[in-house]
């Protein structure tokens, strides 16, 4: 029994790839190994001169910026323009004008300054903070930022931590590190900072190492920090001179000060990537290269028999399958067990989609029924009556013009509810369709329906579920409007949010009839079917299956009624289209 399992190991392509893989690279792994003992010192340098090369590159890059920054910041200190918000005057519109001069000035001349997260002016008399952000930062993050830098800005002046001769490091509250720039413009202060990832993010890094890391006056990183903690690296000694740091894998660091502030930049290679190159090394690697010309045809005859042939016995079905024959089957050949078991899996898939297909077929042909069933449920036959009945009316009494405009808005109303591509509509064209619908019902009840409609121009192109509106604009017709009592129907607005799964809008639906009774809002909350004398409210259970399936999940409908009377629906819908279901895109 040991000797047979041992025969069917063997004849795994595990065991086979092992064995030749052995043969193939034990040459190759005592030469590297023979090769990781040379040492060569003057390789080092050449690569420690390279590295410190780009390094001087990049920081005499960083150096022009942050020289750049300063002169901006100096001009802006000195423009007499903006000179009337440093110091409140007794003309609080002249100072309010100034101000806003002040913050449309920043805001537009941080675009050209790429490298910069934050413009600041600081007006200690007004205690007023007056900033510009880029977008790269959160909000959240850059407003803690600048709320540290004002607190540091009011400690008196023996207490203050910030330095006003230069760049220097700051670290607020969190773990982030800046270079910050503060400047005296008479009695505020303007300044900048920089987040020491943008920084980073400005260096190319063009391979995977050398890694270029900033580091501050002390020796602390301020960028890669998991690199350096997680290896132990000693930033702290002199970056001009290299040397090799780390605790389980040596790093070759050299690096250079910067001119404009205290910190610096470093460049960190393992050390096992520096190797020599000589002549020696170049006869072991020529010794190589006839070895793998030897012994690689050997090993490719093998991996021919033992994968290749397989594999292509199971390409010739699948192609056989794509060109439309899926009778076809993978023909039983002598090869290792691995295979064998494939094929057999194969061929039993194939024959489960045989069965399956029939079934999948009368699915689909099962949700088209119920897709046009629901379409055919929108379009209520005591609508269309009503609509004849009305058009009817308004020719005994010769009303031609509102005869042609209802005739034309009845057109609008069929167009929409029978077209046949709604799986999704924008938002935009939903509000027509519920304005379109709206003026039908002013002219069936005069003075006792109209609608008011707020959308947010920005959210119009918001794909949504055909007739998600309509069927609340619908029922309040249907349940709210009656013969005595004028009803409001309102979108009062289209709003968005920020959710922790991303932007949110919000639909907030609302009329002022009745509201819904306690017993139908406890069902509408719980998701419970209602029915009533009239029969199930369809409409809202199909609403709530299309904004499950259309949004997977991630859509919320929220059922309520008004302080000051009537019923409140609130739809949040992601406004993200990657939240929107493939099946329906």
């Amino acid at each position: 029994m040991p000797f047979n399992r041992l025969l069917q190991y063997l004849n795994t392509i595990q065991a086979k790839l092992i064995l030749g893989l052995a043969i193939f690279l034990l040459p190759i792994a005592m030469l590297a190994i023979f090769n990781s003992m040379y040492f060569n010192g003057f390789v080092r340098e050449q690569i420690a001169k390279s590295n410190l090369d780009v390094t001087t590159l990049f920081l005499n890059k960083i150096d022009s910026s942050l020289n750049d920054i300063d002169q901006y910041l100096v001009d802006l200190a000195m423009e007499t323009r903006i000179s009337p918000a440093y110091t409140k005057s007794s003309d609080d519109n002249a100072y309010a004008l100034a101000v806003i001069s002040l913050s449309n000035k920043i805001n537009r001349d941080i675009l050209l300054y790429r490298n910069v997260d934050s413009f600041f002016v600081f007006l200690p008399g007004n205690d007023e903070m007056i900033y510009a952000l880029n977008s790269r930062a959160p909000y959240s993050e850059s407003l803690g930022v600048n709320r540290s830098i004002t607190g540091a800005l009011i400690e008196p002046a023996d207490f203050n931590p910030l330095d006003l001769t230069g760049w220097q490091t700051f670290q607020p509250v969190d773990k982030n590190q800046y270079l910050l720039r503060v400047m005296k413009a008479g009695s505020a202060y303007v300044g900048a900072w920089i987040k020491s990832s943008t920084l980073q993010q400005s260096l190319v890094q063009t391979a995977d190492y050398p890694v270029y890391i900033l580091v501050d006056g002390k020796g602390a990183p301020m960028s890669h920090e998991d690199l350096a903690v997680s290896n132990g690296l000693d930033l702290s000694r002199d970056l001009n001179q290299n040397y090799l740091t780390g605790d389980l894998v040596p790093f070759l660091v050299v690096g250079q000060t910067a001119r404009m502030g205290d910190f610096g930049l470093a460049a960190a290679m393992p050390y096992s990537l520096v190797f020599s190159s000589n002549s020696y090394i170049q006869q072991v690697l020529l010794l190589l290269v006839i070895l793998l010309a030897v012994l690689l045809p050997i090993y490719l005859i093998i991996l021919r028999k033992v994968v290749v042939v397989p594999l292509k016995h199971i390409l010739k079905t699948t192609r056989d399958i794509r060109g439309g024959d899926l009778e076809t089957r993978i023909l039983p050949i002598r090869t290792s067990r691995e295979f064998n078991q494939v094929n057999h899996s194969f061929n039993d898939m194939l024959d489960q989609i045989h069965h399956l297909k029939i079934d999948i077929y009368e699915q689909k042909i099962s949700r088209h029924r119920m897709a046009i069933e629901r379409l055919q449920l929108q379009v209520k036959p005591h609508f269309f009556l009503n609509a004849l009945s009305i058009l009817n009316t308004l020719a005994r009494t010769r009303k031609y013009d509102l005869m042609i405009e209802m005739n034309h808005c009845l057109i609008n109303y069929f167009r929409y509810m029978f077209r046949s591509n709604m799986t999704y509509v924008s938002l935009r064209d939903e509000i027509k369709h519920v304005e379109n619908y709206s003026r039908i019902q002013e002219l069936r009840f005069p003075g006792q329906f109209m609608s008011e409609i707020e959308i947010d121009d920005y959210l119009l192109d918001l794909l949504i579920p055909p007739l998600l509106i309509h069927t609340f604009i619908e029922n309040t017709v249907k349940y709210a409007v009656a013969k005595d009592t004028r009803v409001v129907f309102s979108v009062i607005g289209v709003i968005e949010s920020e959710v922790a799964d991303g932007k949110t809008a919000r639909i907030r639906i609302s009329d002022s009839g009745q509201g819904f009774a306690p017993h139908i809002l406890d069902k509408l909350k719980s998701g419970q079917p209602i029915t009533d004398d009239r029969g199930e409210h369809i409409g809202i259970s199909n609403l709530r299956q299309r904004l499950d399936h259309f949004y997977r999940g991630k859509a919320s409908l929220v059922f309520g009624n008004r302080q000051e009377g009537g019923a409140m629906i609130e739809i949040d819908l992601p406004a993200d289209l990657s939240d929107i279901s493939p099946e329906v895109v």
